[in-house]
This record gives C-alpha cells, sequence and structure tokens, in this order.
C-alpha cells in the first residue's frame, strides 16, 4: 500500500487563483486545490469523469447547461466529455478526482483562447442600418495555438436561447489563425441589420441583441480544445457607449 504526504508534493499554479498538488494512482488523479474568491476555470471538456469535493468554501460549477454550488457535504460530477467551467465564489480547498488517470502532455503549459467583446458598439439611429460587432480573438495560455474553426452567431429575440451542445467537427480542420502567448487579433461578425421594432425593443429591455458561437483550436500538443462564447447588449457598457457583455445566465454555449 502506498501512502502519500500531500503537503510534501510539489504546489503548483496552472490558472490564477488555483494552486494545486497532483499526484495518481494505477487508475485515478487527485488535484488538491486551494482556491481564491473570483478564480475561474474557463470552459472545457476532456475524455476524463471528474468529480468535485469542496472541502471548505464554495464554487459555482457549470457542466453542459446546468450550474450547481458545490460546497462540503455536495459534489459535482463531471461526466466524459461534458463542457464544464468552474468559478470560486468563497475562497476555499477542494479535492478534484479524475478517472481514468488525467495525463497532461503540456504540463499545464497549453495555450488557451478567450474571446472577448471589449469594443464599443452603438445601435443604429436608422432603421436598417447595420451594425458591425467587433470582438477580440485572445491567447492568454503558454503556448502557441491555431484556430481551427469560428461559427459566430447573432440576433434580437425576446430572451436568450436555450444552452445547446456542441456538435464538435470531424475531419481534418483547416486552419483558421494561428495566436502566439498573448497575442490579440480583432475581428468582426457580419453585419447586423436591425429594424426600428429591433432598436426599440432592445433598448427598452423588452428584447435582447445577442451574439454567441464556438472556437475550436489546437492548444499546441495534438489536442482539439474549444472555447464558447456569449454576450449580450447593454447600453450602459463600456462607460455609457453601449456594448455587449456577458449574460447573468451561465451554462454550455454561454462562457465561462
Amino acid at each position: 500500500m502506498a501512502f502519500i504526504e500531500i503537503n510534501a508534493l510539489p504546489s503548483g499554479e496552472r490558472l490564477p487563483g488555483w494552486k494545486d498538488r497532483t499526484f495518481s494512482s494505477r487508475n485515478m488523479t487527485f488535484a488538491h486545490f486551494a482556491f481564491t474568491a473570483g478564480a475561474k476555470i474557463h470552459e472545457h471538456c476532456h475524455s476524463n469523469e471528474e468529480v468535485w469535493t469542496v472541502i471548505e468554501g464554495e464554487l459555482e460549477v457549470t457542466i453542459g447547461g446546468d450550474s450547481i454550488v458545490a460546497k462540503p457535504g455536495l459534489v459535482a460530477i463531471v461526466p466524459p466529455f461534458s463542457a464544464h467551467s468552474v468559478r470560486a465564489i468563497t475562497d476555499g480547498k477542494a479535492i478534484v478526482t479524475d478517472s481514468p488517470v488525467r495525463t497532461d502532455t503540456g504540463g499545464g503549459r497549453r495555450g488557451v483562447v478567450a474571446v472577448d467583446f471589449d469594443t464599443a458598439v452603438a445601435l443604429p439611429d436608422s432603421p436598417g442600418n447595420a451594425v458591425q460587432i467587433p470582438f477580440t480573438l485572445r491567447n492568454w495560455g503558454k503556448t502557441r495555438v491555431v484556430a481551427k474553426e469560428l461559427k459566430v452567431e447573432a440576433g434580437v429575440a425576446p430572451a436568450l436561447p436555450p444552452a445547446a451542445m456542441t456538435e464538435f467537427p470531424t475531419g481534418e480542420l483547416r486552419d483558421y489563425c494561428a495566436l502566439e502567448p498573448d497575442e490579440r487579433r480583432i475581428e468582426t461578425i457580419p453585419a447586423q441589420a436591425l429594424t426600428r421594432d429591433d432598436v426599440a425593443s432592445v433598448r427598452n429591455g423588452a428584447s435582447v441583441f445577442y451574439v454567441r458561437g464556438i472556437v475550436f483550436y489546437e492548444d499546441g500538443f495534438g489536442s482539439i480544445q474549444h472555447r464558447t462564447f456569449c454576450s449580450v447588449y447593454d447600453r450602459d457598457a463600456l462607460d455609457g457607449r453601449g456594448g455587449f457583455v456577458t449574460p447573468s445566465k451561465p451554462g454550455y454555449n454561454y462562457g465561462s
């Protein structure tokens, strides 16, 4: 029988606010985390089943389109190949168990793509005018990534569309663009023509003007990762200039 002194293991911080000590048995991987309030783990998926056991504090765990608050006495179980993200509500500690053994060929040095809507967007004053929606592809990881496919949709509706499961592409994907660590690339969603009624309903809160989508990318170690995103228009965002912000509703295809 093997015995492991957890505090004697080397400590790492693969993402800001998540300090871990990790080891594996023959069939499972265990990560003992100390997390800080506000720390996030971006939406991702993997072939391992994963169990989040919170020892201290609270975590919001989003699995597919469902979110729960995991805390002592309430665990979160992530099925294999299920998109999930995590947000620390408070400081705390947790043990994350993966089965089978979780391998990380990059040693925590993967590239990670984010999609930012950080540019002001004004609603048109005249009906039928097209709205340009700029956004930024950003690699906040530690190695080069190659974006393989980018899907984006925008629309005006009484409410956000329901969360949807992502369809993973099959076959060989063509390169879209490459991003070095900390590199940013500005893109624009195809112009959206809004009617007078669309603009009025968005301004008075009767409808939401949303953008959402997904980007698939190669992380530099032979694995295809993905990032979903969704933002809604807020006329008071970006110092009153108007723009797109993360919606309060969490879930799959709604970012993390």
